[in-house]
C-alpha cells in the first residue's frame, strides 16, 4: 500500500512539474517576445523619438537661424525654400544645402 501511494505521489510530482514548464513552443513564443520588446525599447524607441526631433528641427528652420550641417558645414540661413536652404558661410560665400542635411542649430544644446 506504501509503495502505491508513494508511486501515485511521484507521479504527480513529475506531471506537475512539466505542466509548470510549459510546452516548448509557449517557451520560444515568450522569449521571442522578449526579445521583441527588448529590441523596441532599446533600438526602436529612441530611433523613433530621434526622428521626430529631427523632422520638428527641420519643420521649424527659418531666416537667420545659425546651423550646423552633419559635414560640419556652418551657416547662417538666408533663404528657405521646400526642400534645400540657402546658407551664408561666411565672406560673401554661399551654400545649397537640403534640409535633410541639417544637423543642428547652433546655441542648442545638442549642436
Amino acid at each position: 500500500m506504501k509503495v502505491l501511494l508513494l508511486s501515485h505521489v511521484v507521479l504527480a510530482t513529475e506531471f506537475a512539474q512539466e505542466a509548470q514548464q510549459g510546452s516548448p513552443f509557449t517557451q520560444m513564443l515568450f522569449f521571442m517576445s522578449f526579445i521583441f520588446l527588448l529590441y523596441y525599447f532599446i533600438y526602436a524607441r529612441p530611433v523613433q523619438k530621434d526622428q521626430e526631433a529631427h523632422q520638428t528641427l527641420i519643420g521649424g528652420l527659418i531666416k537667420g537661424d545659425k546651423i550646423v550641417s552633419i559635414g560640419g558645414i556652418c551657416g547662417e540661413i538666408v533663404e528657405v525654400q521646400e526642400q534645400t536652404l540657402l546658407l551664408d558661410v561666411g565672406r560673401g560665400s554661399f551654400c545649397t544645402l537640403s534640409k535633410t542635411a541639417v544637423k543642428a542649430k547652433m546655441g542648442d544644446s545638442n549642436a
